[in-house]
């Protein structure tokens, strides 16, 4: 429990980060060359600073480079496959399905990667399937739900302490819901150890 702890208090503190990072790079004009170099190079750290982030969440702990390296390949392979769904499908609720199978799929290869049983044991497993349903709907849709919810508060510090709630809970539920996923996918891998 207490890893528990210390693993999603390091992934809570470093996502307003991640954040900052992503509305920097959002927030470059793209004028001149230099300046398109500069969101490049952005784009990759923030890639390598959610991929560090996955690490983290994955194993619990920090380990070598070559487990960032095989989650970073995954995570550029993923995005550049989003991506061309993205441009060619124009329905946003096809899109979401499509990204929701997506990640359902990713998650057991991510934990692989990091030392879980292998993808195909966890996609075979009858209890996977309900709990990342119920991950994508708690951990993910519940979170994207609370942030975007606007609750009527008056002046600008009530809607400040407003967002700053809001998106510490969604930070919250969105970290201790993947932290509960992976561990039942720690369970899979003693399970198939020990078969």
């Amino acid at each position: 429990m207490k890893r528990f702890l210390i693993t999603a208090t390091v992934l809570l503190l470093s996502l307003p980060l991640i954040g900052g990072m992503v509305y920097g790079w959002l927030s470059i004009a793209e004028r001149t060359i230099w300046h398109l170099a500069l969101t490049a190079l952005l784009g990759l750290g923030i890639v390598a600073a959610v991929v560090f982030w996955e690490v983290i969440a994955f194993t619990q702990g920090l380990p070598g480079w070559p487990i960032f390296w095989r989650m970073f390949r995954w995570n550029i392979l993923a995005g550049a496959v989003f991506g061309a769904a993205a441009f060619f499908i124009k329905q946003p609720a096809v899109l979401l399905t499509l990204a929701a199978a997506g990640l359902l799929l990713l998650i057991p290869r991510l934990n692989y990667d990091a030392g879980g049983p292998k993808w195909t044991y966890a996609l075979r497993d009858v209890r996977y399937w309900p709990l990342a349903a119920l991950w994508l709907g708690a951990g993910l849709y519940l979170p994207f739900r609370i942030v975007f919810w606007v609750p009527a508060a008056e002046g600008l510090k009530a809607q400040a302490a407003s967002a700053m709630v809001r998106f510490a809970v969604a930070g919250v539920i969105f970290v201790c819901s993947l932290l509960i996923l992976v561990r039942f996918l720690r369970r899979l891998r003693e399970a198939e150890n020990n078969s």
